[in-house]
């Protein structure tokens, strides 16, 4: 999961068909969110969205600039996570 939060970091410098292809981790994101088992659920929550948070802090990119990309469920859990640190 912590691959797929670095590999995110880059995410708001795609363009064209790479950000067309980027696009797909806040898409999946949402779909585990809303469709996965509790576990699934929480791996999303805390092993990536969590993860993006804290490597994007890490490498001086806000990581708030991927928020506008996350669905309903998403954003609230975005919201959750920033109300617990």
């Amino acid at each position: 999961m912590m691959g797929l939060a670095k590999r995110s970091t880059t995410l708001t410098s795609f363009t064209g068909h790479a950000y067309r292809c980027a696009i797909v981790v806040p898409v999946s994101l949402e779909r585990l969110i809303v469709e996965g088992s509790p576990f699934v659920q929480g791996l999303a929550v805390v092993g990536v969205l969590e993860g993006i948070q804290n490597i994007w802090s890490n490498n001086k990119t806000d990581p708030e600039a991927f928020f506008p990309y996350l669905g309903l469920e998403g954003r609230n859990a975005w919201k959750e996570l920033n109300r617990a640190w």
